[in-house]
C-alpha cells in the first residue's frame, strides 16, 4: 500500500478559518439616527409670523450626523395629512433649523430624516403650537402730569388686535397696576374693560409718586399685552 504524503495529511490536520457570511454585511449596515432637542417656537406664535423648526441628528451614541437633509412637516391633528413644509441640511454639529413663514393655523410640527446607504431614518416627536392673533395698546397714558394729592389721576389707553387687518379690541379685560416710587412691588388697583373700540378708563385718588401700567392677559384666541410703564409725580 502506498504511503501518503506527510505534506498531505498536514493540510487534512490544520484548522479552517470560516468567516460568517454577515460579517462583512454587520461591517456595512446603515447605522440607527435619532432627532434629539427638537422644538417649534415660539409658542404660543403670533399669527402670520414664521415659525421656527430646530433639533440636532445625531447616532445612538450622540455622534453628529452632518451635512444631510432634514424635512419639515406640518399635520392639523397630529396623526394624519403630514406633509412637507421646508427642509434644512445639518451642519457640522448636526443641527439644523427649518423657518417656515407667514403660519396661520394651530397644529403638529416634526422633522424627519430620510435616511441613506450608511444611516437609518429618523423621525422626531411631533410638537403642538397654538396660533394666536397678537394684541397690542396704543396711547396708554396716566394723568395729569404732575398731579395734586387728593386729585383724580386718570389712566386710559386703547387695546388692539391683529388679526388680517388691524383692529380695535372690544369687551377685552384690562388690569390696572401702580408701584410706589422707591418700591418694586406692583399692585392690582382696578380691572376693567374696553368699550366697542377697545378704548379703557379709570379714575383714581393721587396718593403718592409713582408709575402706572396696564395689562390684557390674553385668551384662547388672543395673546397676552402690556403697556409702557408711565410715572406721575404727586405734589
Amino acid at each position: 500500500m502506498a504511503r501518503r504524503s506527510t505534506t498531505f495529511l498536514a493540510a487534512l490536520a490544520a484548522p479552517v478559518l470560516l468567516v460568517p457570511a454577515t460579517a462583512h454585511a454587520e461591517l456595512d449596515a446603515p447605522k440607527a439616527t435619532k432627532i434629539v432637542t427638537f422644538s417649534a417656537d415660539p409658542e404660543p406664535l403670533d399669527y402670520k409670523s414664521p415659525i421656527y423648526l430646530t433639533g440636532r441628528l445625531t447616532d445612538p451614541g450622540g455622534a453628529n450626523v452632518v451635512n444631510v437633509p432634514v424635512t419639515a412637516e406640518y399635520s392639523a391633528d397630529g396623526k394624519t395629512g403630514w406633509r412637507k413644509v421646508g427642509s434644512a441640511t445639518t451642519t457640522e454639529w448636526g443641527a439644523f433649523t427649518v423657518t417656515v413663514p407667514s403660519i396661520t393655523r394651530d397644529g403638529y410640527w416634526r422633522a424627519r430624516y430620510a435616511g441613506s446607504p450608511t444611516h437609518l431614518p429618523a423621525t422626531s416627536w411631533a410638537d403642538f403650537v397654538d396660533v394666536k392673533y397678537r394684541t397690542y395698546f396704543v396711547g396708554f397714558n396716566a394723568a395729569p402730569e404732575p398731579v395734586k394729592k387728593g386729585r383724580t389721576i386718570t389712566v386710559s389707553g386703547t387695546l388692539r388686535r391683529v388679526m388680517d387687518a388691524d383692529l380695535p379690541g372690544p369687551g377685552a379685560t384690562v388690569y390696572i397696576y401702580f408701584k410706589a416710587k422707591g418700591s418694586t412691588k406692583w399692585t392690582q388697583m382696578a380691572v376693567t374693560k374696553t368699550n366697542g373700540n377697545g378704548y379703557f378708563k379709570k379714575g383714581f385718588t393721587a396718593s403718592k409718586d409713582g408709575t402706572w401700567t396696564a395689562a390684557y392677559k390674553g385668551s384662547a384666541t388672543y395673546i397676552k399685552s402690556s403697556t409702557r410703564d408711565d410715572d406721575v409725580d404727586v405734589r
